[in-house]
């Protein structure tokens, strides 16, 4: 379906008016534009086609979430077979309270679903679990337990937890107090 030749006019004097008053239409008449370009033609206005086999973004949320909560479980069912049930947490004597929390060492959201794994969340006791969300004593204490635990397990240590990282940061805050 088309604009009339009435409705078009009206849009075209719709559109004459704003032009004038942006002081555009020097602009539009030096470039020899006609005015009718401005208007849209009809066709963009119809509805467009759906997709073969395309899921409404709900849908496709929920699915989502079901994969998350599935990859979430089967991660806490690994994490819980490796600890024994026991918080994960050791200052050379592993702490003997029952493990209820998994702590993910990679912090940060978005992209972390996408990085959690076993190797990347241990088992901690409601108190560690507490301590470590609060950095006490400190967040480097906490990343030094961190890096003992992927060690004692073989697993490979994140660019996060890596000493390398830490001893640049450290180098950067001093670079800083010396200004």
């Amino acid at each position: 379906m088309t604009l009339s030749p009435r409705k078009r006019r009206e849009a075209v004097g719709e559109i004459r008016e704003l032009l004038v008053k942006a002081g555009r239409l020097d602009l539009a008449s030096m470039m020899g534009v006609s005015l009718l370009t401005f208007i849209k033609p009809w066709k963009s206005f119809a509805p467009k086609k759906k997709r073969k086999g395309a899921q409404p973004a709900q849908a496709r949320r929920e699915a989502k979430r079901r994969r998350h909560a599935e990859n979430a479980t089967a991660i806490r069912a690994a994490v819980m077979l490796r600890a024994g049930g026991r918080c994960e947490m050791s200052d050379g004597i592993r702490c003997s309270m029952d493990g209820t929390d998994l702590d993910h060492m990679l912090q940060g959201s978005g992209r972390r679903r996408q990085r959690q794994s076993a190797e990347t969340c241990w088992l901690l006791c409601a108190w560690h679990h507490r301590e470590r969300t609060r950095n006490r004593p400190s967040s480097r204490a906490w990343r030094g337990h961190m890096r003992r635990h992927l060690d004692r397990y073989g697993y490979p240590t994140p660019r996060e937890l890596s000493m390398e990282v830490e001893e640049a940061k450290q180098a950067a805050r001093k670079a800083e107090v010396r200004e």
